[in-house]
C-alpha cells in the first residue's frame, strides 16, 4: 500500500513538475501543412492556477490558445482565421517543445525552443 501511494505522490509531482516547466517565453519555427512555408516567431505560456494559455506571434494577429500538460504531453486548442485548430507537442528533456498541428487543411510541425 505505501508503495503504491509513493508511486501515485511520484506520478502527481511529476506531473506537476511538467506543467510548470512549460510556462515562459519560446522561439517558434515551423512548417505548413505537407512541410510548407516555413514560419518562425515567438511565444508565450502562461498559467493561471491550473488554466493554461499560449499566445503564438508568427506574423499577422496573435493566435491566442487554451493548452494543458499530461505527462510529457503538451496539447492546444486554439482558433486560427475563424478555423478551430489542434497541437500536440512533446516535452523534451531540453525544455523544448515539438509536435505536429492542423487546422483542418492537412498537418504542420513546430518546435518551441524555451529563450
Amino acid at each position: 500500500m505505501r508503495a503504491m501511494l509513493a508511486t501515485a505522490l511520484l506520478a502527481a509531482s511529476t506531473q506537476i513538475a511538467a506543467a510548470q516547466s512549460v510556462g515562459g517565453h519560446y522561439t517558434v519555427q515551423g512548417a505548413g501543412a505537407g512541410g510548407g512555408i516555413m514560419y518562425a516567431g515567438v511565444a508565450q505560456i502562461g498559467f493561471r492556477g491550473e488554466e493554461c494559455i499560449i499566445t503564438w506571434h508568427t506574423g499577422g494577429a496573435p493566435v491566442h490558445g487554451i493548452c494543458m500538460v499530461q505527462g510529457r504531453v503538451f496539447s492546444v486548442g486554439y482558433i486560427l482565421q475563424g478555423q478551430a485548430g489542434v497541437a500536440v507537442y512533446e516535452i523534451q528533456a531540453d525544455g523544448s517543445l515539438r509536435g505536429r498541428w492542423s487546422v483542418g487543411n492537412g498537418v504542420g510541425t513546430e518546435s518551441l525552443y524555451p529563450r
